[in-house]
């Protein structure tokens, strides 16, 4: 996909600043520092249909947007995500690059809610978009952090991508400290929500 008609798409849709901030609020959340969220009523791509759904910007390694992430706000009779990449976005990711950007930790998480959750309590979460996350960003990651935490959904799924990736890392960079966060909750935004007191704390045990 063109990256000119990703960015045409993400301008449209930081007209709607109200929906976007009423989704938000009711997740405990806050719209994004890296690059704000949007939301797009409707549009008509060549191959593909946006329709009352939140634009989440996925950005390159330059910071400039190459994907965008499309979530329906209908609850029923629409596909929930619609994801659209740029053939030049390289390793997909959100939060690979943001204001708490260490060379110490990372958290991994599988959503995009997750990692926001994370970054705005301060800590360093990425997400893969995906629970079973791509290699190349698993060996992207190795090259910045001592320490990786897994934080993916507490369910059958979540585990054994887990799984998969401390044997990954086991296998492949031994030197990286590796630790599985313990919190309550279906995922870290269902935690932030509800047990934030029990996620602080696990996190600060965890890093």
């Amino acid at each position: 996909m063109e990256v000119e008609e990703l960015q045409r798409i993400y301008k449209l849709s930081l007209k709607n600043k109200k929906i976007v901030n009423t989704y938000l609020s009711g997740r405990k959340l806050k719209n994004s520092a890296i690059k704000p969220f949007g939301y797009i009523t409707k549009y008509q791509g060549e191959d593909f249909k946006i329709v009352d759904s939140l634009v989440i910007p996925i950005l390159g390694l330059d910071m400039t947007i190459q994907g965008l992430e499309c979530r329906s706000l209908k609850s029923e009779g629409a596909v929930r995500y619609n994801k659209l990449f740029a053939d030049e976005l390289s390793i997909p990711s959100y939060a690979l690059r943001s204001p708490n950007f260490t060379s110490e930790y990372c958290i991994l998480v599988e959503g995009v809610m997750d990692a926001e959750s994370l970054q705005q309590m301060g800590f360093n979460g990425v997400s893969g978009l995906r629970a079973s996350l791509p290699n190349i960003l698993l060996h992207y990651l190795a090259l910045f952090f001592d320490k990786i935490i897994l934080a993916f959904d507490n369910d059958k799924a979540g585990v054994n991508n887990a799984e998969r990736v401390i044997a990954f890392y086991n296998k492949h960079y031994p030197i990286i400290e590796m630790e599985v966060l313990d919190y309550k909750g279906k995922d870290v935004n269902i935690a932030k929500q509800k047990y934030i007191r029990t996620l602080k704390k696990g996190l600060k045990e965890a890093i």
